[in-house]
């Protein structure tokens, strides 16, 4: 019984020193990865002809940025076809990118939906979670989208 006792110990030991099951990236990568805060859509819903708008996303990074990436894809419907954009620096840990969104020719007379996820790569290869939002386009028959 007490060399069970002692093989536990010693199997469970070295697992808690290496700090098994922590989910702290800072402990695996040895740094913080990025970090996108927030990101918004202006406007956040367009009239049924389509238009622009424009995403800022504000990043938290404490190793200089490779790439902040928005991944945008017609959800609702479900459509073909997924566009890659990256944002630009547009002041210190914000970052812009103008996405046109085509017009609502579903036949169903529904909004249309689009959703836009935000990434931000470091240097050294570290990614933030995703952050994700959505842009509407409405319906041929909706009144338009307030300006």
């Amino acid at each position: 019984m007490r060399r069970l006792l002692y093989a536990t110990v010693l199997m469970l030991f070295p697992l808690v020193l290496l700090g098994c099951g922590n989910d702290d990236v800072t402990a695996d990568l040895g740094y913080q990865v990025p970090v996108v805060k927030s990101v918004t859509a202006n406007p956040a819903s367009l009239g049924y002809s389509g238009g622009r708008t424009t995403l800022t996303a504000t990043v938290e990074n404490a190793r200089p940025l490779s790439a902040v990436t928005a991944k945008v894809v017609q959800v609702q419907p479900a459509a073909g076809g997924t566009r890659y954009l990256p944002l630009a620096a547009s002041g210190s840990g914000t970052y812009q990118v103008s996405v046109d969104l085509p017009a609502n020719t579903s036949p169903s007379g529904a909004a249309v939906t689009h959703e836009i996820t935000v990434t931000a790569t470091d240097d050294a290869g570290g990614v933030s979670a995703p952050v994700k939002l959505q842009v509407l386009v409405a319906a041929a028959d909706a009144p338009p989208a307030p300006q």
